[in-house]
């Protein structure tokens, strides 16, 4: 019988101290202090942009939120995996707004977050939002072929059972934490909730970008959207020229949490050789132990399939990469997807506008049981997971995030 234990949060209110180095020689700070764990109520309340998806509540979490927080941004390169589990029902109820076309837009010029991308270059975001129209067919695909989508696109996304994933469905989750991004045109990130990264290029993966705390990277369009934007601009910051910059967004040091459901609303880039990425990162040890969840990577050069990804250095429930190839026609860029993970105290299941795609078991043993762990939102361009890129026309390379939300039973 499964256990059903509440979730674990942890609102870190401490100083941070030290730094730590992770295997791959990348350096980030250690925590010192956490805070209280304890449930949170999200600004603004419930969320307006969507109804909450059902699935299994029960879960919860042991761990604490001590120890250096060592590992940052590591993806590991493809593996084998299999997934199984019994199907079971997962409707959901996806958010169905339409958001509005135009939106705020890069520029060239200015270094520092205060200054307003110019108007020369605006994101087109007209896609109607909350696809729904795709149901499973096929069970579990390997780590490289196959999908567990159908050719042509059943009526009613959630109403299928023949996934291979058990979905344990439920109607008992409610909302603890989000961000809806409803700042203002040209807004930064919000602060209280995300930490943007300032990388220098080949920190992770020979990834080309330099990410920044700038407008052009970070800005909401004013239309209830966040936008990472990554750029070919050649930025000269104090005679360093960085010919590629980019946004990534974390929330380590200011929201960390244990089992839960995630939902996270996006359109991804069109550019080749872009990397955007949904993750849980894991806060205590060197990556892979410390335990990756990714709940989205889409590498670089074909944008009809992404891989989910759980990593524990070959801990219980490290599958390593699940590909997840979409039906004829439909691609991550042209459309608005919501990209879920279900996680409980002895396995995760990852689903696509409420489709579960891939499945991860564990025991008491693994990370992703005794760990915490905090949200990453990035756009890395180049490198090896990213690939060749388009120089002529593969910029901006924009993901369009309409809402992050973190649900509790």
């Amino acid at each position: 019988m499964k256990r059903a234990l509440p979730l674990k949060i942890f609102m870190a209110l401490g100083a941070w101290s030290g730094c730590a180095v992770d295997a791959r020689g990348v350096q980030t700070p250690a925590l010192s202090s956490a805070g209280e764990a304890g449930s949170v109520n999200p600004a603004g309340g419930a969320a307006a942009k969507g109804g909450a998806t059902g699935s299994d509540g029960g879960s919860g979490g042991v761990s604490g939120n001590s120890g250096a927080r060592a590992c940052e941004g590591g993806r590991g390169l493809d593996g084998a995996l299999a997934c199984g589990g019994d199907s079971g029902e997962d409707a959901a109820a996806i958010g169905g707004d339409t958001p509005g076309s135009g939106g705020a837009s890069n520029g060239e010029a200015g270094t520092t977050a205060g200054d307003a991308p110019a108007s020369d270059n605006s994101f087109d975001s007209n896609a109607e939002a909350g696809q729904g129209d795709t149901s499973a067919d096929g069970g579990a695909s390997s780590s490289d072929t196959g999908s567990v989508f159908p050719d042509s696109a059943g009526s009613d996304a959630g109403s299928g059972n023949d996934s291979g994933f058990d979905s344990d469905t439920s109607p008992n989750w409610h909302l603890v934490w989000s961000d809806e991004f409803d700042l203002g045109l040209n807004s930064g990130a919000d602060t209280t909730k995300w930490t943007p990264a300032t990388w220098e290029p080949n920190t992770v993966n020979a990834e080309l970008q330099k990410y920044t705390t700038r407008a052009q990277n970070i800005f909401h369009d004013g239309k209830g959207h966040l936008v990472l934007r990554g750029l070919h601009d050649s930025w000269n910051s104090d005679g360093t020229v960085y010919p590629y910059t980019s946004g990534r967004l974390q929330t380590d040091g200011k929201f960390q949490f244990s089992f839960g459901r995630v939902e996270v609303r996006a359109k991804l880039p069109t550019g080749q050789g872009s990397f955007p990425a949904i993750v849980l990162m894991g806060t205590t040890g060197d990556w892979p132990q410390c335990g990756e969840i990714g709940m989205m990577e889409q590498w670089g050069q074909d944008k009809s399939w992404f891989y989910c990804s759980t990593y524990a250095g070959g801990a219980s429930g490290d599958i390593g990469n699940q590909r997840v190839a979409l039906p004829d026609a439909t691609t991550l860029s042209s459309d608005f997807h919501v990209y879920a993970l279900d996680w409980y105290s002895d396995h995760m299941v990852f689903s696509l506008d409420g489709v579960p795609v891939a499945r991860s078991d564990f025991n008491t043993t693994s990370p992703f049981f005794t760990g915490t762990y905090y949200l990453i939102l990035d756009v890395a361009i180049g490198g090896t997971m990213g690939g060749t890129i388009n120089d002529a026309g593969g910029f901006p390379m924009d993901m369009v995030l309409d809402y992050v939300r973190v649900y509790a039973q």
